[in-house]
């Protein structure tokens, strides 16, 4: 019996599909192309931020009018806030009624400033929405229990980086403590009177940081960061955020500095980790080390406070510790938050969603 003849080899082309001359190149599928793209570049909003910008600006200042409204009912917590005495001071040598030393009413700083937050943060959320920043790109995502420790490890952070200086300093002779014969011309209370406004302060600084790191780091930086990089967004961010301080009281050159300086702190801890409630907690300690413990002006505030601390009369120290401005003012706090961005950038662990 004759075998039928072995068929001729042939040899396998390129376009034969299993080659091992020529492998044929895999497709990828659209989610893992996706994927190849960095985050920032292939996001994109409903509108350009040039467009987009402007709009986050006009809803804060909406919501700022809206307040005002909302205010009126809350009037009563004025003089809770105030506490006795505040109001006017007695010049001993006429017996005559003077006003106190600030151009404006503390208690309905705070009350406008709550109020307008409160407005503001729900309106600044659903406009965030409508652009399509969801909660991921703006820090709020993940599980409650990490949020809540990034928020304390921030806080804590936050305060050092203002008690560390002052206490060196007022070891130093920088720092007094307010003489109690003029606690009662200062712009807002100090010591017993305070301790009314304590829970109504912290409840707005609380909501007053939140609110300012969700404009500016969460909104504006990751808005901008897909048409400027991060860098680019990280400082226009951070100019913006100082302009938003502009019209503070005893605003000028070097507290801009100072501002500037926290901002671009607060938005490469922002960029690196992507945790809103880590900048939060960090925003949150500096006020309320600032305000509470040190009795020192916030942003060209003066908050209602237990202790009162004031900065030697020397050119040298107000140099080094500021002003009626508070902290961001003064040279040794641009230090600190200069060594802090160093050592914070080289720290911080990226979030593992990013």
């Amino acid at each position: 019996m004759t075998e039928a003849p072995a068929p001729p080899e042939t040899t396998p082309t390129g376009d034969q599909e299993g080659s091992p001359a020529a492998p044929q190149r895999e497709r990828l599928p659209p989610e893992a192309t996706a994927a190849a793209v960095p985050e920032a570049q292939a996001w994109r909003g409903r509108i350009h931020p040039i467009l987009g910008t402007p709009l986050l600006f006009v809803a804060f200042v909406a919501s700022g009018g809206l307040a005002l409204l909302l205010a009126i009912p809350l009037r009563p917590l004025s003089q809770w806030l105030r506490g006795p005495g505040i109001d006017v001071v007695i010049d001993e040598s006429t017996g005559d009624m003077l006003q106190a030393d600030s151009s404006f009413d503390i208690a309905t700083v705070i009350l406008h400033s709550l109020t307008t937050w409160l407005v503001a943060i729900p309106v600044l959320l659903g406009l965030a929405a409508w652009l399509r920043l969801d909660r991921s790109r703006l820090g709020l995502k993940g599980p409650r229990h990490v949020g809540g420790g990034l928020f304390v490890g921030g806080l804590a952070v936050g305060m050092a980086l203002i008690a560390l200086p002052t206490f060196l300093a007022w070891g130093l002779g920088g720092y007094s403590v307010v003489p109690l014969e003029t606690l009662g011309t200062l712009a807002a209370p100090t010591g017993s009177n305070a301790t009314p406004g304590i829970a109504l302060l912290l409840l707005g600084l609380f909501i007053a940081a939140f609110g300012e790191e969700l404009l500016c780091r969460a909104l504006l930086l990751r808005y901008w960061e897909s048409v400027l990089g991060p860098s680019g967004a990280l400082l226009l961010s951070t100019l913006l955020f100082a302009a938003m301080h502009y019209s503070n009281a005893h605003v000028s050159a070097l507290p801009l500095i100072g501002l500037i300086l926290a901002g671009l702190l607060l938005g490469a801890v922002f960029l690196l980790n992507g945790n809103l409630w880590l900048v939060t907690g960090l925003h949150l300690g500096w006020n309320v080390a600032t305000a509470l413990l040190f009795g020192l002006p916030v942003s060209g505030f003066l908050l209602p406070a237990w202790l009162r601390l004031q900065a030697a009369d020397q050119p040298l120290w107000q140099l080094l510790l500021g002003g009626q401005f508070g902290p961001e003012e003064g040279l040794l706090y641009h230090l600190v938050l200069v060594l802090a961005g160093v050592f914070l950038v080289s720290r911080v662990r990226p979030a593992a969603s990013l």
